[in-house]
């Protein structure tokens, strides 16, 4: 396989080298039907942003390139409000292929696992019922073709292979190489079809000695004395060569390639790089955050005019290197209108882990818990028989904001469906899903059918 010497050298030529690494003569969609199948972002890290929006040029890629690429497009069935069974069988906690996403969720909504909060409505939430649509986001294309397209257009070249960790639930690919020594993209065609790009060279590298088990120098048995293979197990075998941990490393910086890009590079770079990996998107609608370790650029996906929870990203290392990018392989189809319900009804849905949802970034748990907080306490209180007893903290709901929510169904497949989100008084935001009863059939409940979070 061979690596483009070009590909982190000069900002430009990346650039050129994404316009033009799909090129095709067909137009793009009709805007008017993909309008809502774009993507921006909103802040995080020290964000800046263009003041001037772009949504209505905002698409997807057109004819054979976006085919290639999994362009991002909306399709749309007609509106039904009364169905003869669920639309969505929703994920459990123990569902092959989402339990980690699941865990994930109900972990970051949780929080503290000894504090319980009892939500009562407030007087001024609404008790008007309402409807919205219910999208689909589903994988498109190939994923060989995926980790193709990825592939060239961070300028690296090779075939593309079935990863060592294949599972038919988890039908891994990649090009490059799958040992962490050299760049790579892998593609996993399962969830949104997300692919990854890593580059090891853009970070500084620790060289250790290496000794030859039986040799190191007052070990007489391999399992014995002072040696570690290179996954630091100390069962190993004669003749294996190994590191030995007495022995002092040398990190060894990482080549400087560049000056990292400014603001404006790195949004018109990530755009490039976004537009050739299935999303079109303008410069105007990345945010760029910076810090110590690098830059990072990134666009969310928009559906129905709302960014929500699935995010591309390119981060760019200290030495001016691409580190890691990311992304996904969907189209958007709209599955219909549906009923939901009222905000004051939702509130019953909040100590429910069952209804929650993923939000989008305007909605994003940015707070941080003192050490010393009253909040985060690292004794529970206990009863006599050891067991912890969660505090209760009655919350009453004021303001419930509708947005849409990401959730994923029991084949592991992710749904944009309306919901509520409302600010937690200890600085966190939680949501639940608000489409009434019937259209999601949603797993056995856990203990007594409650997560308290």
């Amino acid at each position: 396989m061979e690596h483009k010497e070009d590909m982190t050298n000069n900002f430009d030529d990346l650039d050129g080298r994404l316009r033009s690494a799909f090129t095709s003569t067909n137009s793009a969609p009709d805007t008017d039907v993909v309008s809502d199948a774009h993507t921006r972002r909103t802040g995080f890290l020290r964000s800046t942003r263009a003041t001037m929006s772009s949504r209505s040029r905002r698409g997807v890629a057109g004819g054979a390139a976006a085919a290639a690429i999994l362009a991002l497009g909306i399709g749309s069935l007609s509106g039904q409000s009364i169905i003869g069974e669920p639309l969505i069988v929703a994920a459990s906690m123990a569902s092959s292929g989402d339990a980690k996403a699941m865990e994930s969720m109900v972990t970051d909504s949780m929080m503290i696992p000894w504090v319980t909060y009892d939500y009562v409505a407030g007087d001024g939430l609404s008790t008007d019922a309402g409807r919205g649509h219910v999208y689909k986001l589903e994988r498109t294309g190939t994923p060989e073709a995926v980790a193709t397209a990825v592939a060239a257009a961070l300028g690296l070249q090779g075939t593309v292979q079935k990863s060592a960790y294949f599972d038919e639930q988890w039908p891994s690919y990649f090009v490059g190489t799958e040992d962490g020594t050299a760049e790579s993209v892998s593609v996993t065609w399962a969830n949104t079809g997300n692919w990854w790009y890593s580059n090891p060279a853009a970070y500084p590298q620790t060289q250790c000695p290496e000794v030859v088990a039986g040799e190191a120098e007052g070990a007489t048995e391999p399992s014995m004395g002072n040696v570690e293979d290179a996954e630091g197990s100390a069962d190993v075998s004669d003749g294996e060569v190994l590191v030995d941990p007495a022995l002092e490393c040398t990190e060894i910086p990482a080549k400087f390639v560049g000056p990292l890009p400014s603001d404006a590079e790195a949004a018109r770079i990530a755009a490039d790089l976004f537009s050739q990996t299935g999303l079109v998107v303008d410069a105007a609608d990345v945010t760029v955050a910076r810090d110590e370790w690098g830059v990072n650029a990134a666009a969310n996906l928009v559906v129905a005019g709302e960014e929500i929870a699935l995010t591309w990203m390119v981060n760019w290392a200290e030495n001016g290197a691409i580190a890691y990018a990311s992304g996904h392989s969907v189209t958007v189809v709209d599955k219909g209108e549906y009923s939901t319900v009222s905000a004051v009804d939702a509130v019953d849905r909040l100590d429910d882990w069952r209804w929650f949802g993923s939000t989008g970034p305007a909605f994003t748990n940015t707070h941080m818990f003192e050490p010393n907080s009253d909040v985060l306490r690292l004794e529970p209180s206990t009863d006599a028989n050891g067991e912890i007893v969660p505090e209760v903290k009655v919350v009453t709901v004021d303001e419930m904001s509708a947005t849409s929510l990401m959730m994923w169904d029991l084949n592991g497949d992710a749904w944009i469906v309306p919901g509520f989100a409302t600010l937690n008084p200890d600085g966190w935001w939680n949501a639940v899903i608000s489409l009434v009863e019937g259209i999601i059939e949603l797993p056995e409940p856990m203990d007594d059918g409650v997560v308290a979070y």
